[in-house]
């Protein structure tokens, strides 16, 4: 017997979905996986489909809609999509040329650019990230050396561990209000990276975040940062350990 089984986007949005009551979750997701606002095939391959039904994810694929749980009245359904690790470095050269230089744009409805993403893509140089991505998950973007146009969405609450470690072509970046956690060594190695705004949401802030960001010369910690974890509080120790010059402008009742 057909149906029409609904399932909210991201953006709030409903769709109504023709399936049997003997079909699977496998061919609800591939149904889906044709609504997905991909402009770019590449960006279409690396995109995985989830279900959410209230809390927890439809992992089994080969369950029917039925055994899962899903019917025509269903409202807890939800489509995430997600970006996952794509093999984009070019192996036998670590020369770019211009025409191979790639722009993405992340689908408007993915929440998580997954850990290795895009992982030594050499050749992307633009990310067009949605307001709808929560996360940038660990190394997602570690060592895309032409890396030079990036815009983080005031969505974002979580910038991973080497998330964006050894982009040698960023030269500045603004840290949205919105996020709350910065990992280790999140932007290590960024050799251009001269200005960069952090989100005053921020509690904490490990050194090696910044480490050898060698063409930063001003940084402001904001007054929400109470500890530079893990090594001190002490600013002066702090920018040591960066290993190179900085004029650190420290939060209220920090010592100098």
């Amino acid at each position: 017997m057909a149906m029409r089984v609904p399932v909210r986007q991201m953006n709030g949005k409903v769709i109504l979905l023709e399936v049997t009551s003997c079909a699977t979750v496998r061919e609800l997701k591939r149904q889906l996986r044709g609504w997905q606002p991909c402009e770019d095939e590449l960006t279409r391959q690396m995109t995985t489909v989830d279900l959410v039904l209230g809390e927890e994810k439809l992992l089994d694929n080969d369950a029917t809609i039925e055994e899962a749980g899903i019917s025509a009245t269903t409202s807890a359904l939800q489509v995430l999509y997600s970006i996952n690790p794509v093999q984009c470095s070019r192996q036998e050269s670590s020369e770019v040329d211009e025409e191979d230089l790639l722009v993405v744009s992340i689908p408007e409805l993915s929440t998580c650019i997954t850990e290795c993403a895009f992982f030594r893509c050499s050749f992307l140089v633009k990310v067009l990230i949605p307001e709808s991505v929560t996360e940038i998950d660990d190394s997602a973007f570690e060592e895309c050396a032409s890396l030079s146009c990036l815009t983080l969405p005031g969505s974002l609450t979580l910038i991973g561990d080497s998330a964006f470690a050894g982009c040698t072509s960023l030269t500045s970046l603004s840290i949205p209000q919105s996020v709350t956690y910065m990992g280790q060594s999140a932007f290590q190695g960024c050799s251009s990276l001269k200005d960069l705004n952090i989100s005053e949401s921020l509690n904490e802030i490990s050194p090696s975040a910044l480490r050898d960001c060698s063409a930063l010369k001003h940084l402001t910690i904001p007054d929400s940062v109470h500890e530079c974890r893990p090594l001190t509080t002490n600013m002066a120790t702090w920018a040591a350990v960066m290993a190179f010059p900085i004029r650190l402008l420290a939060p209220k009742g920090s010592p100098a």
